[in-house]
């Protein structure tokens, strides 16, 4: 739950951040979808847009860091 709450408020700082970025994604949605909702049949169509969400990915990637998880994988190694 908190990593994808984290991921979502990434994308949506990096949105405000970089508008033109928004924007462009934007047009590019409008153009393949016509006003309509983009859906998995679009996904080859809207190469910019997944860039831009895996770019946001990188740009602030969500990792849960915990005593747990760390102990976890030390143990495993």
């Amino acid at each position: 739950w908190f990593q994808t709450l984290s991921i979502v408020q990434s994308f949506i700082l990096a949105m405000v951040r970089y508008p033109e970025s928004q924007k462009k994604a934007q047009m590019s949605i409008d153009h393949v979808c016509a006003g309509r909702l983009p859906d998995y049949s679009d996904y080859d169509a809207l190469p910019y847009v997944h860039a831009l969400i895996r770019e946001s990915l990188r740009w602030n990637p969500a990792v849960c860091i915990s005593k747990h998880s760390v102990y976890y994988s030390i143990g495993r190694n």
